[in-house]
């Protein structure tokens, strides 16, 4: 935030301009400009929420981010692991240098704005809206889960390895079934679920106020 925010919160400078004599002792004040003060930032950072999502992930890879759904503002985000910046003040050494950058486990990388992962199962919705739009499946649409479902010769399992059996979207959802959108996806076309997903903001920045976000990779057939 401080490199982002660097201007606005400096302010300005100020400085007196005096005539001193040949011995250096100061005769008069020629001008004076009052320094101004930079602008005030706050945070949308519950710090208590933040300081216990850090000890939740603590010996962790991986991120969280907590969110106020209702405005968007950013409570608590942590990348595990990570750095103490402190080593950076006055210059870091080569070695202490070298041992970041071979790290395995990236500590330099922020996950939460720079790591490119898969959506998961928040996906499916992405896919249902793409099939509700092009009208190729409709609410009473049911689908069989046994809890596998073969493409060609490639098996793809469902979270529930019995199954849901017949499904209809409603419940699909409820359920997270996963071979349920599977066959629902196999029906939209690929361009149609790019161009929905693009519509939600996938494959784009948030354009958050921090440094170096990664916007991520939206699939198309070209």
């Amino acid at each position: 935030m401080e490199l982002t925010y660097d201007q606005v919160l400096r302010g300005e400078n100020g400085g007196v301009q005096v005539e001193v004599d040949s011995s250096g002792v100061q005769r008069r004040v020629l001008a004076y400009k009052k320094p101004e003060q930079g602008q005030t930032l706050r945070l949308t950072i519950d710090w208590k929420l933040q300081q216990l999502a850090e000890q939740l992930m603590d010996g962790q890879v991986g991120s969280v981010v907590v969110t106020n759904p209702k405005t968007g503002e950013i409570l608590a985000m942590v990348s595990k692991p990570n750095f103490n910046p402190n080593d950076f003040v006055g210059g870091i050494s080569y070695q202490a240098w070298g041992k970041l950058l071979k790290d395995k486990t990236h500590p330099l990388q922020n996950r939460p704005i720079q790591g490119t992962y898969p959506p998961g199962s928040v996906f499916k919705l992405v896919t249902t809206l793409a099939a509700l739009e092009d009208h190729v499946i409709d609410l009473n649409k049911v689908f069989l889960c046994r809890g596998i479902f073969w493409f060609k010769t490639w098996p793809y399992r469902c979270w529930r390895t019995a199954g849901h059996g017949w499904m209809n979207l409603e419940r699909a959802i409820i359920e997270s079934c996963d071979i349920f959108f599977y066959q629902m996806g196999l029906l939209v076309k690929i361009d149609k679920i790019y161009r929905v997903a693009r519509r939600l903001g996938l494959g784009s920045k948030t354009r958050i106020d921090l440094d170096s976000e990664v916007a991520g990779l939206v699939p198309n057939p070209r």
